[in-house]
């Protein structure tokens, strides 16, 4: 008896930090500038989030604020789009990444991984910056993001 209901109250409590979370249904793309003002929005908020649907380039930097609020996780189905920084142009052409002797370029990369942890940032740096400048998108799902250390909701 005692066994069930110890599971009992870890089942309500976790039910309960579930229904604390603020759940956050995917993000476009965008621009840092687009996108970051509404990340630090969620993360002053200081209440969990729970992220879910599809966090395309810009969106990724939502993993900031699960990195920032405890008791926020990532479902295991969501989508997580990574790739080059982009010029401004890609506005008006959809991709238009930047050379990779672009002086900007380094600096791009900076203000998208300075916000990732640092399993993330390696990852990011090897595997998107690499040596070329590309408009692919390499997505990864929300279990994979465990492998970076970041909380995958159960």
């Amino acid at each position: 008896m005692k066994m069930f209901t110890m599971a009992l109250m870890a089942m309500m409590t976790a039910a309960t930090a579930q229904a604390d979370q603020r759940v956050i249904d995917g993000m476009g793309g965008g621009s840092f500038h687009w996108a970051f003002p509404i990340v630090l929005g969620v993360v002053e908020d200081g209440q969990p989030v729970r992220l879910s649907g599809r966090f395309t380039s810009a969106g990724t930097f939502m993993l900031y604020a699960v990195d920032q609020l405890p008791g926020s996780c990532i479902e295991p189905d969501a989508f997580f789009d990574f790739h080059e920084p982009q010029r401004p142009a890609s506005a008006l052409f959809g991709c238009a990444p930047f050379g990779m002797n672009h002086p900007q370029r380094d600096l791009a990369l900076e203000h998208v991984h300075r916000w990732y942890n640092e399993p993330l940032t390696e990852w990011f740096l090897r595997v998107i910056a690499g040596d070329s400048a590309e408009c692919s998108y390499t997505t990864l799902r929300g279990y994979q993001m465990a492998e970076f250390g970041y909380p995958v909701c159960e």
